[in-house]
């Protein structure tokens, strides 16, 4: 046996036949010992005092981790505060007190969504549209595409730019006709599947759902009075608009946004019948008179469309 080995009383001792063998052998087995003694120069070979520093590096380190572990859960208590008060400020439409807290709260956690959504909700309704739409884009670069979370965002992020006081604040490039039919669609399928009154972390206790129904209601209509050049609608379009407009209802908080849901289902419904009125009329007349009589009911079906009045 090796005679280090045993002196170090490693588990595996190197066994020779012969004092030549070990010689022989000792050029290879030397660096094993000179790798050990780097590796543990505390622990091997230096007696209990070895030992001893060993066992007080451990519990360094132990203190260490255990400092650390004091200080997230520390943090962790903080950031709940934060929110928790920013949730009381909100109820109390304070809205100053709960943005001051939620901004510390993003400090804290930059990841964490909810906070800027909330955020938002909170410059959203002191009509400051700007900042809404800034914090919201913030939360949306932090989002997975197609998501409940990014269709949540999506969808208030549309709301408050469709709001008067967000007229001369920039919008984002997706604020185009082609593109906002496909991502109204494609936030309404994600967010359609959530329960139909969770609020999804929203302190304003507003459900996704309506922002998601009513984002694609107003798209499929042509959006009237704003800013993106909408193409003339089908009459399937205005009535699936309708009925998301009906379906709204339930979840709209107030009564005065329930009664212009219905209002706006009705306008629409009535849009649509006639459109394909006159396309009928249309057809009969390219049969009666030819192309110039049924250009003329085709001028009056756009100047109807146009017309159409959303709330």
């Amino acid at each position: 046996m090796c005679a280090r080995c045993d002196e170090h009383r490693l588990a595996n001792p190197a066994r020779y036949c012969s004092p030549e063998c070990q010689r022989q052998d000792w050029a290879q087995h030397k660096r094993r010992h000179m790798e050990q003694t780097s590796i543990l120069p505390n622990r091997i070979g230096a007696g209990e005092e070895g030992i001893t520093q060993h066992e007080r590096a451990v519990a360094g380190l132990q203190a260490q981790i255990a400092e650390e572990l004091r200080a997230d859960a520390g943090t962790a208590a903080v950031y709940a505060e934060l929110v928790a008060k920013a949730a009381q400020r909100m109820a109390m439409k304070d809205f100053r007190g709960a943005s001051a807290r939620l901004r510390k709260a993003i400090q804290l956690e930059p990841d964490e969504t909810a906070n800027y959504v909330n955020l938002a909700v909170c410059y959203a309704l002191s009509n400051d549209g700007q900042s809404a739409s800034d914090t919201y884009l913030k939360a949306l670069a932090r989002a997975r595409p197609d998501t409940k979370e990014w269709a949540v965002i999506i969808a208030r992020t549309f709301n408050t730019l469709s709001q008067p006081y967000c007229a001369k604040v920039a919008k984002p490039t997706w604020w185009n006709d082609a593109e906002l039919k496909t991502l109204s669609a494609r936030v309404l399928a994600a967010v359609d599947v959530l329960p139909a009154m969770d609020t999804y972390g929203a302190l304003d206790f507003t459900p996704p759902l309506c922002f998601a129904i009513k984002m694609r209601a107003l798209v499929l209509c042509g959006a009237p009075g704003f800013e993106w050049r909408a193409e003339i609608r089908s009459p399937e379009e205005l009535l699936e608009a309708a009925s998301l407009y009906k379906r709204a209802v339930d979840l709209t908080p107030g009564q005065e946004d329930k009664i212009r849901c219905l209002r706006n289902a009705s306008n629409l419904t009535r849009q649509a019948d006639g459109l394909v009125s006159a396309v009928r009329k249309i057809r009969m007349m390219l049969q009666a008179f030819g192309a110039c009589g049924a250009l003329c009911l085709v001028v009056c079906a756009c100047v109807m469309v146009s017309g159409v009045k959303i709330g």
